[in-house]
């Protein structure tokens, strides 16, 4: 029941995300299909992958720990099963949405704005989550900053995080199909197999 919910809930904010990229008129990109394939590929890769890696080593580092998925937890908790899915629809939207953010000229201000995008995404999304259930989070961030929907702790790893994102995307755009076979197979090897 759960797990159907939540696909149910992924579906109705790509149609979210999709409807506002029409009404602002992000026609282009809405035709790039392929774009659209590279960017959730990329991301189902990329946000498992990157949780696993940070959640370590914020463990490490601090002996705590900074999030815990409370949905189909997998690899300590660092994240999900149904993470390729909820970081697929992610990408959509830095599809959709990012273009004018990788137009910013100083990079760190193009990175910090991404990054605080990242993080009011991950607000919205947990939170409307947690409305809709009644107090169940999707993951639970230990520090009480933004009432553990996130963190604002997280800007430092996001800050690399969208550098990554918008080169990974950036390069790899030249062979968006082998390019989305290839991340798609790399999730599923991470989140299912190991």
């Amino acid at each position: 029941m759960e797990y159907s919910f939540f696909l149910v809930y992924l579906g109705i904010v790509a149609a979210v995300i999709y409807g506002f990229a029409y009404l602002f008129k992000h026609h282009t990109q809405l035709k790039d299909y392929k774009g659209a394939l590279l960017a959730f590929s990329f991301m189902a890769m990329f946000g498992p992958v990157g949780e696993i890696l940070v959640g370590n080593t914020y463990h490490l580092l601090t002996g705590t720990y900074l999030w815990q998925y409370q949905i189909y937890p997998i690899h300590g908790g660092y994240t999900s099963l149904i993470a390729p899915a909820m970081w697929g629809v992610s990408g959509l939207y830095i599809h959709l949405f990012w273009g004018r953010i990788g137009q910013i000229g100083y990079r760190l201000v193009r990175y910090t704005v991404a990054s605080a995008d990242i993080i009011a995404g991950e607000v919205m999304f947990n939170g409307l989550y947690f409305l809709l259930t009644g107090g169940k989070y999707v993951f639970y961030y230990q520090p009480p900053d933004l009432l553990h929907f996130s963190s604002l702790l997280t800007i430092p790893f996001y800050i690399v995080a969208a550098f990554a994102i918008m080169r990974a995307l950036k390069y790899s755009a030249a062979h968006k199909r082998f390019y989305s076979v290839l991340f798609l197979f790399v999730s599923v090897v991470v989140v299912y197999l190991i």
